[in-house]
């Protein structure tokens, strides 16, 4: 996908994504990302810095930062960074004063990163 740039799979694990949003590239730290939303052929990359929309899926997301432990899919239509979780029950994770829901797929996974 055009928003977006990855590493090769040979590379080690970098802390950065390239995000591209509004014709412009955007360096963003992973440690800054809080969460993920999709939106159809779209991502919306919600950051401490504010948020990027880029052309992307969020399973093109989800296997670019599939080495990063911290970033989980909690749902069909989310994928969170857990280090900036709030609070959370079993079906619904708290970030930055937004309730995100859990999906029943997803929960097992995602509980266990959040209790660990």
């Amino acid at each position: 996908m055009e928003g977006l740039s990855s590493q090769k799979a040979d590379e080690k694990k970098s802390d950065h994504i390239i995000l591209k949003s509004d014709s412009k590239n955007h360096k963003v730290m992973i440690d800054e990302i809080l969460y993920i939303e999709s939106l159809d052929d779209y991502v919306k990359v919600h950051t401490i810095n504010g948020k990027l929309v880029c052309y992307s899926r969020l399973v093109v997301m989800e296997e670019l930062l599939k080495n990063h432990n911290n970033m989980v899919r909690i749902h069909r239509s989310y994928m969170i960074n857990i280090s900036h979780a709030k609070s959370f029950t079993n079906f619904n994770v708290e970030i930055d004063g937004k309730e995100l829901p859990i999906g029943r797929k997803y929960k097992e996974q995602v509980i266990s990163k959040l209790q660990a």
